[in-house]
Order: structure tokens, then sequence, then C-alpha cells
């Protein structure tokens, strides 16, 4: 029972984190273009509710490319793209860990606004989330 609240107040306590900037560990350079629906699988086992999921919102006028490993997120193998409207479960990504904004661009995710040149990690938590971002180019 014990363990069940602290578990419990964890995952409160990390449900406040849904965005990490990481403007120290941003790219200086836009990265190559990757090419959409690379078929990219990630397992989040034995937890799958913890996995990220990111969807480029339909109002977005610009390719959202992402990242399903955050520790090798300046290597295209890690990447694909996502058209506006799709998320990355449609990429077939099970685990999204973050996003690039390329130079003049700006992601919108809930009310933090990013400008880029940068990549931006997203949370797994709160359980069962989708980051929800607006892409302007």
């Amino acid at each position: 029972m014990k363990v069940m609240r602290k578990l419990a107040v964890g995952l409160v306590a990390s449900a406040t984190l849904f965005a990490v900037p990481t403007s120290a560990n941003a790219a200086a350079a836009n990265p190559a273009p990757s090419q959409p629906d690379v078929g990219i699988r990630k397992e989040c086992n034995p937890y799958p509710w913890l996995c990220g999921v990111i969807r480029n919102l339909p109002s977005s006028n610009h390719g959202l490319r992402i990242t399903k490993a955050w520790g090798d997120r300046h290597d295209s193998s890690s990447w694909t793209t996502l058209a506006p409207g799709k998320s990355s479960r449609d990429s077939h990504v099970r685990d999204a860990d973050g996003y690039w904004v390329a130079r003049g661009c700006t992601a919108k995710q809930g009310l933090l606004k990013y400008k880029g040149p940068r990549w931006v990690k997203v949370s797994n938590l709160p359980l069962g989330s989708e980051w929800h971002v607006k892409y302007r180019c």
C-alpha cells in the first residue's frame, strides 16, 4: 500500500513535466531531411502505457520530424516525419521521444512555444498522453 502511494505521488509529480526544452543540446543547423513514412518500431516493454506519442496537428503547415531515440536524435535513422494530422503511432513509432523545430519555424505545444533551431523532448507522463504540436514554418 505504501509503495503504491509513493508510485502515485511520483506519477502526479511527473505529470507536471510534460516537455523539457533542451536548448543546450540543440543542433546548430537544420538536420538533413528525412524520408516521410519511415517505419520505425520501438517497444516500450514491459510498460506500453509509458510510450510517448506526438501528433502533428492538422492546423500545422509543415511536416514535423520526430525521433524515437532521444540519445541518438542526431542520427537520421532515429527520425521519421509526421504529415499534418498524423501521429507517431500512424508512422509505426511506439515511443516518440522528441521533435525537431527547424530554423525559422515555431512549434506550439499547449501553452509552450518553441522557436528553431532546436530539439524539444517530450515526456512519457502523464500516462496515456498524446502531445499535440502545431508546427508552422
